[in-house]
């Protein structure tokens, strides 16, 4: 039987971003209760083209995770993905890694400290979710 998990390489680092503006956060929270119905632990797409226009430090956000994956040694690994906007409701584990092939993810997450944390059981990483924390991390098929 084959299955996928998360890789053991899961990167993570505190970025310096702005705070989305209190009307941006309002549209979210509205989308997020309103029209998606989130579920605690769902995560859905929110609207990133009205967000980028209501959002005047959308792209230092993208400059600063263009500027650390830099640092780590993948300069051009933004160049060619897709970006989302992704709203979350409360956690839980996502067993769904089957749907995503090999591909690799990088989070940053927006929001201001919640007490969550994001836990890959898998490899021991726990890391707090505070504005600004970036992660990437990959599956693996074992």
């Amino acid at each position: 039987m084959r299955s996928r998990s998360v890789s053991e390489v899961v990167l993570s680092g505190a970025l310096d971003v702005a705070a989305p503006s209190a009307r941006l956060m309002a549209d979210w929270q509205r989308d997020a209760s309103g029209h998606l119905c989130l579920e605690p632990g769902d995560v859905e797409a929110l609207s990133l083209p009205r967000a980028r226009s209501r959002w005047p430090d959308y792209r230092h956000c993208v400059q600063a995770v263009v500027d650390w994956t830099g640092s780590l040694g993948l300069q051009e690994v933004l160049a060619s993905c897709d970006v989302a906007l992704m709203a979350s409701r409360g956690a839980k584990y996502h067993h769904d890694a089957e749907h995503y092939g090999g591909m690799a993810f990088c989070n940053l997450f927006l929001s201001e400290d919640s007490g969550l944390d994001l836990h890959f059981p898998c490899t021991g990483h726990r890391i707090p979710l505070v504005r600004g924390t970036a992660v990437i991390f990959g599956l693996c098929a074992f």
